[in-house]
């Protein structure tokens, strides 16, 4: 079904995958052997074998995000386009680690920024650090908080909220993406500090085929209104446990297991459906691995990198 030894690439989604994956045993070694594959591809160049990423992203609790999640998330035939760096998402602790073993596997330092948080920009990113081997460049993105994927919620668009772990692909919110639809983070709009950077990462997935449209657009689709609270627990995001590829059901232990948190929970903020022109803020909170404690909370509002 997935076309594993045809002549054609095949062209599932990752929800695709999932679906098939549950049929039966042997669809799901075949769909693990297909996910295995389309990563050996797109790390082709970075690493010596994707074992080695996956190993990495393993010991220092990271994730990969941006337009290489992006793409695994898709079906490889509908992607004109391929991803041109990687994008690693790690948290402040491992930085160092991370740092390390990026620099034994050829690659150094060519650029660093600092992101300073400010009242109208709390910024879940500390720093941002540029890695190159003379052919391919790795951003490594430091969040400030104790996950790596406290940045995603504050991106351009919910296009871009997926991520890779070692041993899962995450999306968001599965009902836009895979309709190619999207909606933006409209803070930056609404106070006015949208900058040239988003500008051109939202051009550049229109150019991608992806819709942006309003909340009321997007009605009739579950857990996508931008002012109802979201959680990675609540059912609709698609976590694909590459795995176990039979089971769907995300549960905090596997959020736990994966991410070393309780849970996240997030709401995008914006224009409140049938209420123009209240606004509302969004917000994003990660439950650490304390009983009963809620902790860093992060505005959303920061541009995509």
């Amino acid at each position: 079904m997935l076309g594993l030894h045809g002549t054609s690439p095949p062209s599932p989604s990752i929800h695709d995958i999932a679906n098939f994956a549950r049929s039966s045993s042997t669809a799901a070694i075949l769909s693990y052997c297909y996910i295995g594959y389309r990563l050996r591809i797109r790390t082709a160049g970075f690493f010596s074998s994707c074992a080695v990423l996956l190993g990495i992203l393993r010991s220092c609790d990271a994730v990969i995000s941006g337009s290489f999640a992006l793409h695994m998330v898709l079906p490889a035939n509908s992607c004109a386009w391929t991803p041109s760096d990687i994008d690693i998402y790690v948290p402040l602790r491992q930085m160092c680690y991370l740092s390390m073993k990026l620099e034994c596997e050829g690659y150094n330092i060519i650029h660093e920024r600092r992101v300073e948080a400010s009242p109208y920009n709390m910024t879940a990113i500390r720093s941002i650090l540029t890695f190159s081997n003379g052919t391919h460049h790795i951003d490594v993105i430091v969040s400030r908080t104790s996950t790596a994927i406290s940045p995603l919620f504050q991106f351009h668009s919910t296009a871009v909220m997926n991520f890779i772990s070692t041993d899962s692909i995450f999306c968001t919110y599965p009902n836009l993406t895979f309709h190619r639809r999207a909606l933006i983070n409209s803070l930056p709009v609404y106070n006015g500090s949208i900058g040239f950077k988003t500008m051109a990462a939202l051009q550049k997935y229109a150019s991608r085929g992806f819709n942006f449209g309003t909340c009321e657009d997007i009605h009739h689709m579950p857990y996508t209104c931008r002012s109802i609270p979201r959680t990675l627990t609540d059912g609709g995001c698609l976590w694909l446990q590459i795995t176990d590829l039979r089971h769907d059901v995300v549960r905090t232990t596997e959020v736990f297991k994966c991410l070393g948190v309780i849970n996240v929970m997030w709401l995008l903020g914006g224009y409140v459906c049938g209420a123009y022109p209240a606004f509302l803020d969004g917000y994003s909170f990660v439950f650490e691995n304390e009983m009963d404690r809620l902790s860093d909370r992060h505005f959303i509002g920061s541009e995509e990198v």
